[in-house]
């Protein structure tokens, strides 16, 4: 069953890096870019914590210029395996120190490939894994889709970025609801 709690949940941004963006469909890369800057922006403002990878920086770059333009507040860590999950992962130590994280929203690129191994190895330790289906990409889209169907069958959760934040969110009441509301606006 789905259900999100703000508390216990982090954010997992995936190797969104300069170079490997030129390789994506533009169009969908600017929708993809939109929409991961409101999920970025709302789990910010909800206090959750963030993590971001980078695939080899020295040949794929840096994160994409203005992804992270109103949240300073993230851990970053440089990677050469595709999962984020390996014997020194930066990601497994800060999950180690953060034992009441219990769940992970996944974003980034490439959805086949790194979001998914990422994804898979995170369920097999036990996490309750959530991908923000429209902030996810790849540069074949018919591989992107086929990622998040085998995510599916593994029992990892594909959800909106609207669905998480008010799922996060719960009440309108709350004093973040007119901040998240007008990010997606």
């Amino acid at each position: 069953m789905f259900f999100m709690n703000k508390n216990n949940t982090m954010l997992l941004v995936v190797d969104i890096q300069e170079k490997l963006s030129g390789s994506m469909n533009k169009t969908e890369f600017d929708l993809f870019f939109k929409k991961t800057k409101i999920l970025i922006n709302g789990v910010h403002i909800l206090n959750i914590p963030i993590v971001q990878s980078l695939q080899y920086v020295k040949g794929l770059g840096n994160s994409v210029e203005g992804l992270f333009d109103d949240c300073i507040s993230k851990i970053d860590f440089e990677k050469h395996i595709f999962s984020c999950c390996y014997d020194s992962s930066e990601l497994l130590s800060f999950l180690d120190r953060n034992i009441h994280i219990k769940q992970i929203i996944i974003c980034g690129m490439e959805t086949h490939i790194c979001v998914l191994q990422s994804a898979r190895d995170l369920k097999k330790l036990g996490f309750d894994v959530v991908v923000a289906c429209d902030c996810v990409i790849s540069r074949d889209y018919k591989n992107k889709q086929n990622a998040l169907d085998l995510m599916s069958k593994m029992d990892i959760n594909i959800v909106n970025t609207e669905s998480i934040l008010f799922d996060l969110l719960k009440d309108s009441k709350a004093v973040e609801f007119k901040m998240i509301s007008s990010l997606i606006k």
